[in-house]
């Protein structure tokens, strides 16, 4: 899961392909379920990792919908008789959805955030990649603050208007309890990209090291960052920007550049 969203985000870096947010957010409410599971450390032999996902990714979207249907974006042409709030106790199969007339006009006006569908994202990011490089995260490429927000401006505000759009997003996304934290986006980048991407698997370091390198970092705000970006057992709510399996703790570079511009906003 936590290689699958460092994938996704890194096809946008290296390729500039429309980003999935639908598959990060999967990803990342998934990582928060198992994180909850007494076991979920126990070795298990997955014959189809991505089967995982994508069935989770099913779940999502059926959430998505139900919420949908509960702000009046979208209404449920029935099969069944159903109880407009039992609407989670209904069959997949049982549910036909349809957006309303004003819920149209609103992804009208998403679509100028580049929040749109994915024929039209992918036409759009063609025209991008004529005038953009991509960027590795912690490479001499990568931009500061300043930088970053002059050069993607239009981006960061597409991420924002899109991972934010509605409540299972932000809970996927979001961070709790965010005035207690004082840790800037941009150094919290700087740290992640501090590890290097490795090609074909996600970054690992071990867990000591990483409260050292973070306490080098951070100072006094490092129990910031291990409470509030470090998905463990411990801290179940954490926006899983790392994730701590036992000893160890898993970097996502790539993620952690997107993220940070994300929350220069947030």
């Amino acid at each position: 899961m936590f290689w699958e969203r460092e994938k996704i985000i890194r096809q946008f870096y290296t390729n500039y392909t429309p980003i999935d947010q639908q598959g990060l957010a999967t990803c990342n409410l998934l990582l928060k379920r198992v994180i909850r599971m007494n076991d979920f450390l126990e070795t298990r032999s997955i014959s189809n990792r991505n089967s995982v996902v994508e069935a989770y990714r099913t779940i999502v979207l059926l959430e998505l919908n139900l919420e949908q249907v509960e702000v009046g974006n979208r209404v449920v042409l029935r099969t069944i008789q159903y109880d407009l709030n039992k609407l989670r106790d209904l069959s997949i199969g049982d549910i036909v959805y349809f957006e309303t007339e004003e819920y149209q006009k609103i992804k009208k006006i998403m679509e100028k955030f580049n929040v749109m569908p994915e024929e039209k994202a992918k036409k759009k990011m063609d025209a991008w990649r004529l005038k953009l490089e991509p960027i590795i995260p912690g490479s001499k490429k990568s931009n500061n603050a300043s930088e970053t927000l002059t050069r993607f401006f239009e981006t960061i505000s597409m991420w924002y208007t899109g991972l934010f759009s509605n409540k299972l997003y932000r809970s996927a996304f979001g961070l709790s309890r965010m005035e207690e934290i004082t840790i800037k986006p941009f150094p919290l980048k700087v740290f992640a990209t501090s590890y290097e991407a490795k090609a074909d698997e996600a970054t690992r370091t071990s867990y000591a090291d990483f409260l050292q390198q973070s306490e080098k970092f951070f100072g006094k705000d490092s129990n910031q960052l291990i409470e509030h970006f470090v998905l463990s057992e411990r801290h179940p709510e954490a926006n899983p920007l790392f994730l701590r399996l036992g000893d160890y703790v898993l970097v996502s570079p790539h993620f952690a550049e997107f993220s940070a511009m994300c929350y220069m906003l947030y």
